[in-house]
Order: C-alpha cells, then structure tokens, then sequence
C-alpha cells in the first residue's frame, strides 16, 4: 500500500514542489497515519497497544484486513511497478 501522489503531493512530484521545500509528502516518505488513518492500534484508537488499555474486541471489529500490509512511499511503488514490468498512471501525469 502507498499513499497517492494526488493526496499527497497535490503541487507536482519533482523535488521544489515536496518537503523540505513545501508541506508536501515526497517520494522517499511514508505517511505516519496507519492504513486506517488513525494512529496507533486500530482495536484501541489513538492510542499504542500496551497491557491495561482498552482494546475492542477482535470478533467487533469489522474492518480487520485478512492479510499483513507494508505501507511504502510512492516512489518505492513507482519503482517497484516498473521493474514488474506493470503499467501505471498516477493521476498527476494524465
């Protein structure tokens, strides 16, 4: 999973247009949020999973992802999907 360069880098991809020199997420960096947009544990929103914190259970929660997920930067994707050999668009290159 990668962020989308739409989102999060909505001014351009090249280097001016991203951190250090705007707001903006670049291609090496990797969003802090979790794949659910929130931090932390998803069974204890916002907070870390740690002994004696409220956790719902896992039987309640029904957005649990049935597969392990690595978020990565979108340059890592970009990289990865043309040494696959696979096509892409990001939205910004239309």
């Amino acid at each position: 999973m990668y962020p989308d360069p739409q989102t999060y880098a909505p001014d351009g991809l090249d280097q001016s247009s991203t951190y250090p020199h705007s707001p903006w997420l670049s291609s090496k960096a990797v969003p802090l949020a979790g794949i659910y947009g929130e931090f932390g544990d998803p069974l204890s929103k916002n907070f870390p999973s740690q002994e004696g914190i409220y956790q719902k259970a896992l039987k309640d929660w029904k957005d649990i992802l049935p597969v392990l997920l690595q978020p990565i930067s979108y340059g890592t994707a970009r990289l990865l999907l043309e040494q696959a050999g696979g096509k892409y668009l990001f939205l910004s290159q239309r």
